[in-house]
């Protein structure tokens, strides 16, 4: 317990620093100033906005970061900030926006960022907080499309989970699509092409239909699903 004590002071000390900074980065925000929310951000910068919307490059992520801020502040919305933990290498804002009382629902009732820093400035893009079949394909896409991404998760891989025992033709196709569908074939999973339902009155008996290429449901444990595409994520980058 002692010798963590210095790395608690330390965290306390730049999360204390940090807050002060993001806190007077909110006040300006509210007055309709930008520099100190944008002031962490390298020129290389890459952003993905609702609606899938790609930015690259630290101007182009300001402009749009600029309009969005004049209209929410015309129409009444305030950033508030509720919180700042920080390290040397990484740190986290959470804030909430209050909305106006005729329209509660304009923006989200909270945000988060995740930075993590190099030389003082952000260096991931994406941080992906969970590795499993979700989140793993999250980072494995967002590392392809050239985005610097970091994936978290409190277990190691390969483990095993909780789940449906299928993944059903849309789930096979994309699979296909993303270059994995040999790997679990590959692995031994069972196909199923054929479904037979019999609730005891009538049995139901057919063939699935193609769908984006693919025919087949597949069975993979998720000790395989999931190893299959961490180890994609890793090889994208991620």
């Amino acid at each position: 317990m002692g010798a963590a004590k210095p790395e608690h002071d330390e965290a306390r000390r730049l999360s204390e620093s940090r807050r002060s900074y993001v806190a007077e980065a909110f006040e300006a925000y509210n007055r309709g100033l930008l520099n100190g929310v944008t002031a962490l951000l390298s020129k290389d910068v890459t952003a993905i906005l609702a609606g899938a919307t790609v930015l690259h490059g630290r101007e182009g992520l300001v402009t749009d970061l600029r309009r969005r801020m004049e209209e929410d502040l015309a129409d009444g919305v305030r950033l508030r900030l509720t919180n700042v933990l920080a390290s040397r290498d990484l740190f986290v804002i959470e804030g909430a926006f209050e909305n106006p009382p005729d329209d509660p629902f304009h923006c989200p009732p909270a945000m988060v960022e995740v930075h993590l820093l190099r030389g003082g400035l952000t260096d991931r893009h994406v941080i992906v907080v969970g590795a499993r079949v979700a989140g793993a394909s999250t980072a494995m896409l967002l590392a392809r499309r050239g985005l610097k991404v970091l994936v978290v998760d409190r277990t190691t891989f390969p483990s095993d989970t909780l789940s449906t025992h299928q993944v059903q033709l849309p789930g096979v196709a994309r699979l296909k699509r993303w270059g994995l569908l040999d790997r679990v074939i590959a692995s031994g999973a069972p196909a199923a092409r054929h479904v037979r339902f019999d609730p005891g009155l009538v049995v139901l008996e057919c063939r699935f239909p193609a769908y984006q290429g693919v025919d087949a449901l597949y069975s993979p444990r998720r000790t395989v699903l999931d190893g299959i595409l961490v180890d994609a994520a890793r090889e994208a980058g991620a």
